[in-house]
């Protein structure tokens, strides 16, 4: 089962820039599951159509990969999704939960850099 602990539709705290497409994308500090990292992956890539990162828990692993719990932190292992625009968008208005719905719904190979998209 996915699960999300903050969906890239809540409002972040952490806001660095006040346009929509890069509001939920960080570079420093927490990315919990269910964050967007924008335009990460090379258009020269093997994913040209997928440009961005969804992150999520890796859960076909999810008994091998334990978290790490240290004095302020807890560091867990996570496992990034390439997705296209139109995907990112969808976690941007719906939410990270509806995305992976779709995943699964659509019985999408989330392992194929050259998969298309869901939407």
């Amino acid at each position: 089962m996915w699960r999300s602990s903050r969906s890239a539709s809540s409002p972040s705290s952490r806001e660095s820039s006040p346009t929509p497409r890069n509001r939920y994308s960080t570079t420093s500090g927490p990315c919990p599951p269910g964050t967007v990292l924008f335009h990460v992956i090379s258009p020269r890539s093997l994913a040209p159509n997928l440009p961005h990162l969804l992150l999520v828990e890796p859960t076909l692993w999810a008994d091998q990969l334990n978290s790490c719990i240290l004095s302020t932190k807890t560091v867990a292992w996570l496992l990034g999704v390439p997705i296209s625009d139109a995907e990112a968008d969808h976690v941007t208005t719906q939410g990270a939960t509806a995305l992976k719905d779709r995943f699964r719904d659509t019985q999408a190979n989330i392992f194929d850099p050259r998969r298309p998209s869901t939407l």
